[in-house]
């Protein structure tokens, strides 16, 4: 089978070397919005029955939440995940506003980004072989965490974007 596409026109957004249009580049900051605001709350549901498995799985004569390094750990997901909270509620009340929020939304995707690896693998880790089942809920988060970071833009991405807009790009470009 052969496909020939000579003369097929299709149709793209603004001209040839022209830049995209500002209102595609603003769904951006909603997409960004809508992925941190969905991935907080399974990371939150995550630590939660990360916190209540650790509270009943006894070893060593004592529950596993009990151990200073396990509790350490999950006080320091759930700050993540609430300063995460915070960071993009400000962002969304902004947004509705009107004001400009191509830096908390960017600064948000990235943080998301990087804390929707983190929390499922440690999860992971204190459930052992009990949730590493293809089926489980936390071995599906983490096999769909790379998704969920790379999606509206990976964190390099972001990470340039934070420049620009901090005015830190190399070649002093805005």
């Amino acid at each position: 089978m052969q496909s020939n596409f000579f003369r097929l026109t299709v149709a793209v957004g603004g001209s040839r070397g022209r830049r995209t249009p500002p209102c595609w580049m603003e769904q951006f900051q909603e997409e960004r919005l809508f992925g941190a605001t969905r991935t907080i709350t399974q990371m939150q549901e995550l630590i939660d029955i990360t916190i209540e498995y650790t509270r009943d799985r006894v070893a060593f004569g004592k529950p596993l939440l009990d151990n200073q390094w396990i509790h350490y750990h999950l006080t320091e997901m759930s700050a993540d995940v609430q300063a995460l909270r915070s960071m993009t509620y400000d962002a969304v009340a902004r947004y509705v506003r009107g004001e400009d929020v191509k830096l908390m939304t960017t600064q948000a995707k990235l943080l998301v980004g990087r804390l929707v690896r983190k929390i499922p693998d440690w999860c992971l880790q204190f459930w052992g072989r009990a949730d590493f089942l293809w089926e489980s809920r936390v071995s599906r988060m983490l096999r769909d965490s790379r998704l969920l970071a790379i999606g509206g833009g990976a964190n390099e991405v972001q990470m340039a974007i934070i420049c620009k807009e901090l005015g830190i790009l190399p070649g002093g470009r805005k």
